[in-house]
């Protein structure tokens, strides 16, 4: 079975000494500061006040991001001034350590892309070094990063003081990549990573320290994941595993051969590019699936439009439309890496991602993959069970039953079987011109129902019960006949 779903040097604030205090008036300091801490109050210590005559304020700089995420806000202007100052001097430091790194990407040069990278943190620099030898095997546009400073994580999760910094901020990062050729604008990434503050340097500690944070599922790349090979076809790029090559070639000749079906099939337009995931590494599924685990059992592939915006989940009708998309191959399964018709089926849903909203019924845009993809005599053992039981459904299922944990292979027999009813008894024409209005629904409650029953009788001339009353007879028609046979979907 297969499914869709519808990221410059440092100019630092200079602390200089406060003036000298009486020991007495020290202690009594240092003693109410303790108390402040010890109620599990942010605290920031400060000398001197907003009074006319009072010495000037001086910030204490050590963990200051820390304390911000914590929750610390300043209270006066002149500490509001300092912190202000501090903090906008380090966001500039800490974008321009990405603005280096992006320019490595882009014109190949090592050294920019690790120069920013923090000397103490070795294993992460080893990674680093990695992630860029990978990013070599691919011919990449635009590699850029962009901070959010105002996002920044609380970090009582993060065990900030491993890193033994001065100072440590964990910033939310959107990472945007465009591969030529294959996406239509830049994909983007959410990123978290972990900054720190050496003296005046700022520098790039960690990206491991989302695990601690209860933030939205961060979604990976095969690059971030493990080591690469690529192949590349007439319209496909294939991405996998150094140990799988002659795997991916032959993907690559087998995805061509589905894109060029779709192109004669599906006559809108589209990319008529494909990039299909063949990892053995079961992270990016998980990462998808995270809020349904079990859902990744159930798919040998999935198409996934890729957004220009950093959360791929939040598909609505104020998302706009994909750049571009990854079919990823489920690696419990990699047998459906060479199932032409599971490649044709996911091209089938990259080809109509454009035209997809919210609401689009998922049994025409499931149907109509089967329709394009499926041999015609092949029926699922729970399909023809079903059938001889006379337990076969009445009316067309809602998205909600698509979505549903019951979903099986008989829901694709049923859909494409709506597919080759309509193709019958009105035209392939029909049929798309059906799928288009369809996939223009964009709400999901009651007024997708109507707006789904309006188009059926718009384009076809009769109401959904007598379409679905039609449907049930003729998927009891098709198995009675003989020129099928019971197979996996």
């Amino acid at each position: 079975m297969s499914s869709w779903l519808a990221v410059g040097a440092y100019d630092g604030y200079s602390v200089e000494p406060p003036p000298r205090r009486s020991r007495r008036r020290l202690l009594l300091t240092i003693a109410v500061a303790a108390a402040v801490v010890a109620a599990g109050i942010p605290a920031l210590l400060f000398v001197g006040g907003d009074k006319p005559g009072a010495a000037a304020t001086h910030l204490a700089t050590t963990n200051l991001s820390i304390r911000l995420a914590g929750g610390y806000y300043p209270a006066t202007k002149s500490e509001k001034a300092e912190v202000q100052a501090y903090t906008d001097s380090r966001d500039r430091a800490i974008q321009a350590v990405l603005d280096r790194q992006s320019r490595g990407v882009v014109r190949h040069r090592l050294a920019d892309f690790v120069s920013g990278v923090d000397r103490r943190s070795a294993s992460f620099l080893r990674r680093q070094r990695e992630i860029y030898a990978r990013l070599t095997l691919l011919d990449l546009a635009r590699w850029t990063y962009k901070a959010d400073p105002t996002g920044a994580y609380g970090q009582s999760s993060v065990n900030w003081r491993g890193y033994g910094a001065e100072d440590v901020a964990v910033l939310p990062v959107v990472l945007s990549y465009q591969i030529r050729g294959f996406d239509a604008g830049a994909v983007a990434r959410g990123k978290v990573f972990t900054f720190v503050r050496r003296g005046t340097t700022w520098s790039l500690a960690s990206d491991a320290d989302v695990k601690a944070l209860a933030v939205p599922a961060v979604l990976s790349d095969p690059w971030d994941v493990g080591p690469i090979s690529v192949a590349r076809g007439r319209w496909s790029l294939i991405i996998g595993g150094p140990a799988d090559k002659k795997l991916l070639a032959r993907v690559a000749r087998l995805e061509d051969q589905a894109i060029s079906t779709v192109a004669r099939r599906w006559p809108d337009k589209w990319s008529h590019r494909v990039v299909v995931v063949v990892s053995r590494n079961k992270k990016l599924l998980a990462e998808l699936f995270s809020e349904d685990p079990d859902s990744v059992k159930k798919v040998a592939a999935v198409a996934v439009p890729q957004f220009q915006v950093a959360d791929i989940n939040a598909w609505d009708s104020t998302v706009p439309r994909p750049v571009s998309a990854r079919v990823i191959i489920n690696p419990s399964d990699l047998d459906a890496a060479t199932n032409l018709e599971v490649l044709t089926h996911e091209t089938v849903h990259v080809a109509t991602f454009p035209i997809f909203h919210l609401g689009s019924p998922l049994w025409m845009v499931e149907g109509y993959a089967e329709y394009v993809s499926r041999r015609p005599d092949v029926i699922s053992e729970q399909f023809f069970q079903l059938a001889t039981k006379n337990k076969l459904p009445s009316h067309l299922p809602s998205n909600t039953a698509w979505r549903s944990t019951a979903v099986g292979p008989a829901f694709y027999d049923e859909a494409w079987l709506a597919c080759r009813f309509i193709t019958r008894d009105w035209s392939e024409h029909k049929l798309i011109e059906l799928y288009r209005k369809l996939s223009a629904i964009d709400s999901t409650d009651s007024l997708a129902d109507d707006a789904e029953q309006r188009i059926i009788r718009s384009v076809l001339g009769i109401s959904a019960a007598t379409f679905a009353k039609r449907w049930k007879r003729y998927m009891h028609d098709f198995v009675a006949g003989s020129n099928w046979r019971s197979g996996a979907t």
